[in-house]
């Protein structure tokens, strides 16, 4: 638990980074926000460790299978955002 709350804050240190290694960083950042936000409990509605909520289809499992599918894509939206930023 240390070592996923001390890698997103390394990216507000770390000013020098190449857009690649930033989006990785933000990627990572969102990841470990998914994972900590599923891991609270209690929530009105929503899942926890403990509950589906109000969800029929998905519970603890089908979260963090999700975020492991769609964790590509947010370094691929980071890195996009980085590059667009850097145009005039």
């Amino acid at each position: 638990m240390k070592y996923a709350l001390r890698r997103p804050l390394d990216w507000f240190s770390d000013i020098a980074l190449s857009p690649q290694t930033s989006a990785w960083s933000i990627g990572s950042a969102f990841l470990t926000g998914a994972l900590l936000e599923i891991s609270t409990h209690p929530k009105p509605g929503l899942v926890t460790p403990r509950s589906n909520g109000a969800h029929r289809d998905m519970n603890l499992q089908t979260f963090m299978v999700s975020s492991a599918v769609i964790a590509p894509c947010l370094y691929q939206c980071a890195e996009a955002g980085l590059d667009h930023a850097y145009r005039p």
